[in-house]
């Protein structure tokens, strides 16, 4: 058995290694497709949660969650289509390999969820300590990056750094490389963490909520929804309505928004709380008044 789960954590060790090399080295070769364009299509990782989550893991989505799942799909097709009109394509950046990055992208996100789903099951079923899957998951992950030690010129930007810059700079270097290692961790730690206590569709909610304000901040400095060296204003607004739309239905998936119309509210944890409390409180006057019956009768006879 315990060979088995260290075979499934080995597997999400290669998906999560697959798709950092994909964020990490593939994507940015295509310097002219947009900057935004993974975290706009964050909203998959969510979808393809919710596949797993139903259909491998066997556990219970309702009704208002299928709504917002619905509304995530329409909103990410949206984006997709309008991409194709306001992208600029052209010998740098040609159809193919626009739909190159969209694949890249998707495959992304659905190997996030695999993972999603692997440690979801070990917390689930097997109760596994979560970093214990994390401290696996990194071990398997030192020995795969470390062949890439033995691949010529792979350190060429260390020694660039080093022969380029006084030692002062050398040292503030380090400091970022040891910060960027102790965040990484700690984003690990929360994502674990999460999918434990909550689920992994509340995990991926953290990678797109704040999307719109992103974007916002993206366009206002012209680092996106640029064309022909212009700021595109209609790219923009409809991107900003859409992320806004995706993100407000992540919050209705995982309840932290409640919609009180079509029946969307009833299996939500607040009305479901609300009506045990109300349940509670009828019991407890039933039974204050079975009570008060009981002494009533004691004191006649």
């Amino acid at each position: 058995m315990i060979e088995f789960l260290r075979l499934i954590i080995f597997f999400s060790a290669i998906f999560d290694w697959i798709q950092f090399i994909i964020w990490t080295t593939t994507l940015p070769k295509y310097l002219y497709i947009s900057g935004s364009i993974v975290s706009r299509l964050s909203g998959i990782l969510t979808l393809s949660d919710a596949l797993f989550y139903y259909y491998v893991l066997r556990l219970e989505i309702y009704k208002h969650q299928i709504f917002s799942l619905i509304i995530i799909t329409i909103g990410l097709v949206i984006v997709i289509i309008t991409e194709f009109f306001f992208q600029e394509i052209n010998i740098f950046l040609t159809y193919s390999d626009f739909i190159i990055v969209l694949l890249l992208t998707f495959l992304c996100e659905v190997l996030g969820a695999l993972i999603d789903a692997i440690e979801k099951y070990l917390y689930e079923y097997d109760f596994f300590n979560p970093f214990y899957t994390l401290m696996f998951e990194g071990i398997f992950g030192f020995f795969m990056s470390f062949f890439y030690f033995f691949i010529p010129n792979y350190l060429e930007d260390i020694k660039i750094v080093y022969n380029n810059n006084p030692a002062g700079r050398l040292v503030l270097f380090t400091f970022l490389l040891l910060l960027y290692i102790i965040l990484c961790g700690g984003r690990n730690v929360f994502r674990v963490i999460t999918t434990k206590i909550y689920s992994p569709m509340a995990r991926a909610l953290t990678d797109y909520f704040l999307n719109p304000i992103y974007l916002t901040y993206d366009f206002s400095l012209k680092n996106d929804f640029i064309k022909k060296g212009e700021r595109n204003i209609p790219y923009f607004i409809v991107n900003l309505i859409l992320s806004f739309i995706i993100s407000i239905c992540g919050c209705v998936y995982n309840e932290f928004i409640v919609l009180l119309f079509c029946g969307l509210e009833i299996n939500t944890h607040d009305q479901i709380s609300k009506r045990a409390a109300f349940l509670s409180s009828e019991l407890i006057e039933v039974n204050e008044g079975s009570l008060e019956n009981c002494n009533d009768d004691e004191m006649s006879d």
